[in-house]
């Protein structure tokens, strides 16, 4: 009788040890899961969301820039800018973090000038003439997004004269991805400049914003050879343009970055111009034109007398629409 009672005994106490057993197993399971999604699981998609949102965000903007490309606007005709904003998280382990897009007229590290002088000789039947045209037109005004990442480098993007920079928080050199407000080939000049008036406007949160700009025309000049067009209310044609004198000055916290993408774009001998080093006084390969570069400031300057078939000038200022 006391041999089987204690069989009993240890039967119930071998019962007993496996149920500490399956839950010390339970538990560890656990831990090994809730451990590999905080420490892989949460930082991978986390990465993997923020690097999507950037990609995102620079197709946004990429896509604005085109969209207010002043050759492509009418006066007057509102155009509607769409950006994403928030960066995904991790349910129920991370929200959503949100983001930020802000449209200043007043930008304290940007600002640009264009002062030209040009002319061209106006004839029909019974005149023949030489006008002559000037501007000085200033202009401001950005497009700039924020957002704070915690798994990849962080970056803005901004809109500056109608160019899309790119800024780094690694502390990588910041880029002008394009397009440059200038267009120079075989005797054709176009010139463009941007900028933004009116109001502040900041959008933060998550899902989309949509900014819609209008824009107005400061200055449109457009003259070409043997074409005809109009003077004093009488038709006539068009030749002899000549760019007398220019000087288009930005002045940017990115003018470094400025003076390597014109660069880039207009002389020939890019080789000898790495990305971190600024020239301080370059020439436009086979036309008269110098750039010069100081902390903060960039000039783009004719150093002669241009003969042109085309010209072009363009100034436009776009105003947000009050959200």
């Amino acid at each position: 009788m006391n041999g089987r009672s204690g069989r009993m005994i240890r039967g119930r106490d071998d019962d007993a040890v496996a149920e500490v057993i399956g839950t010390i197993l339970l538990v560890a399971v656990a831990i090994i899961v809730i451990t590999g999604i905080l420490a892989w699981y949460i930082p991978t998609t986390m990465a993997s969301n923020e690097v999507q949102f950037q990609i995102a965000e620079k197709s946004a903007f990429s896509q604005s820039i085109s969209e207010m490309n002043p050759q492509s606007l009418q006066n007057g005709t509102p155009v509607s800018l769409s950006f994403p904003l928030g960066i995904a998280g991790v349910p129920p382990f991370e929200p959503a973090s949100p983001t930020q897009i802000i449209v200043s007229a007043s930008p304290s590290g940007y600002n640009s000038t264009v002062q030209l002088n040009m002319s061209y000789t106006v004839s029909n039947s019974t005149s023949h003439r030489t006008v002559y045209r000037d501007a000085t037109v200033t202009s401001a005004g950005t497009i700039s997004s924020s957002s704070t990442t915690v798994y990849v480098a962080s970056i803005s993007y901004i809109i500056e004269d109608g160019a899309l920079m790119e800024e780094y928080s690694n502390g990588q050199v910041p880029s002008v991805l394009g397009p440059v407000p200038f267009e120079v080939s075989s005797g054709n000049l176009f010139v463009m400049q941007s900028g933004i008036t009116g109001l502040p406007t900041s959008i933060t949160g998550t899902g989309s914003a949509t900014v819609t700009m209008h824009p107005v025309f400061l200055q449109d000049i457009e003259v070409q050879n043997n074409s005809l067009g109009a003077y004093e209310g009488q038709p006539v044609a068009i030749s002899n343009i000549t760019l007398h004198s220019m000087n288009y000055t930005i002045n940017s916290t990115y003018a470094a970055a400025w003076d390597y993408a014109l660069y880039h774009e207009f002389n020939s001998s890019t080789s000898g111009f790495a990305s971190v080093v600024s020239l301080s006084s370059w020439s436009f390969s086979g036309y008269a034109i110098t750039v010069h570069y100081s902390n903060g400031r960039i000039s783009l300057i004719s150093t002669g007398a241009l003969k042109l078939d085309v010209f072009r000038f363009l100034s436009v200022q776009f105003s947000p629409e009050q959200q």
